[in-house]
């Protein structure tokens, strides 16, 4: 069974600024030294803060990438149990 990291990035921004939080979330929320097999999902949501809450109401580890006070990006823990993680994340389209 392989490892899901998921990150979640604010949508409308622009796709450099996209790129940026999203680097920032997968290594905030990253150990390190992952199996070769992990998987990436990189989501994006237009409330932001609302996903964090769900999260946080559901213990889910997370870490939250905020830049002048403005939430724009979460990595999650990388895991094997996704059962939690799908039921707030499973609305969310994929980054486009």
């Amino acid at each position: 069974m392989s490892l899901t990291h998921y990150c979640i990035v604010k949508s409308g921004l622009s796709k450099g600024v996209t790129c940026a939080m999203l680097c920032h979330a997968a290594g905030d929320s990253s150990p390190g030294n992952l199996p070769p097999d992990t998987r990436v999902v990189a989501l994006e949501s237009k409330d932001i803060g609302d996903i964090a809450k769900r999260l946080e109401d559901r213990s889910i580890p997370h870490h939250l990438v905020e830049e002048d006070g403005e939430l724009l990006a979460i990595g999650l823990e990388p895991a094997l149990e996704l059962d939690q993680i799908k039921r707030v994340t499973s609305s969310l389209p994929l980054i486009r």
